[in-house]
């Protein structure tokens, strides 16, 4: 089971507005649950704490449960909160996914089978928190966390080309409506028509393709509307 951490606001003017970021951090831990994950809610673990101890010890033992944690759910609003932002940015130094509060209901829509949206997570490395570093002229930049330089021109163009002849024959997005087995199943397929020396097709093109679709389907889920999912 995967260990989810829940960070966002806590603080607020009144103790009511305390009290709703703990009730909003509470009911996202509890979806997270129903998920089928361990959910770590700060908010509710602490909840009206204030003055027992330093606020710096709260945070450092929440910082070391987070590192511990396989991913962080961010709620609504955390860039304002000086807590939420120090979380996110231990989880990117420690390479933790972290996902918007909205991921929440995109999981919650795939687990029922039901059409979802793509929404972003929040990607490691490219905020405005980002690390400095300078190269060796001395220009100072953010760091980058990804080489793009080694992906091969031409084999993108020939993903590329695979995809426009897909949609000309059975419409934009068709492979969105395939299920992530039989994607697998299809890439397989070319794998070992390739292995067997068949010429018919461009069978290591199709299975770069088919697992880039296996991809994006089990992350989004089937693209599907209510007249066709039942």
């Amino acid at each position: 089971m995967k260990v989810a951490y829940v960070a966002g606001p806590y603080r607020a003017d009144t103790i009511y507005g305390v009290a709703q970021n703990i009730q909003r951090a509470r009911d996202v831990a509890l979806r997270l649950w129903k998920l089928g994950y361990a959910a770590i809610c700060p908010h509710s673990n602490t909840a009206f704490f204030d003055g027992a101890c330093d606020d710096s010890v709260w945070l450092s033992g929440y910082l070391e449960i987070l590192r511990r944690c396989d991913f962080v759910v961010v709620l609504d609003g955390w860039e304002k909160s000086e807590g939420a932002t120090k979380e996110v940015r231990v989880a990117n130094t420690n390479g933790i996914p972290v996902y918007p509060e909205s991921w929440v209901e995109e999981q919650e829509r795939k687990d029922r089978g039901r059409p979802v949206s793509y929404a972003d997570a929040v990607v490691k490395g490219v905020g405005a928190d980002a690390p400095v570093v300078a190269n060796k002229f001395g220009g100072k930049q953010s760091k980058v966390e990804y080489d793009f330089t080694q992906l091969d021109p031409l084999a993108m163009f020939q993903l590329a080309g695979i995809l426009k002849r897909g949609a000309d024959k059975y419409g934009r997005d068709n492979w969105k409506r395939i299920t992530t087995e039989e994607h697998l199943n299809h890439a397989l397929q070319h794998i070992f028509a390739y292995l067997a020396h068949d010429k018919q097709d461009d069978h290591l093109g199709h299975a770069f393709c088919r697992l880039m679709m296996a991809i994006v389907v089990d992350r989004d889920g089937l693209a599907v509307d209510d007249a066709g999912s039942g």
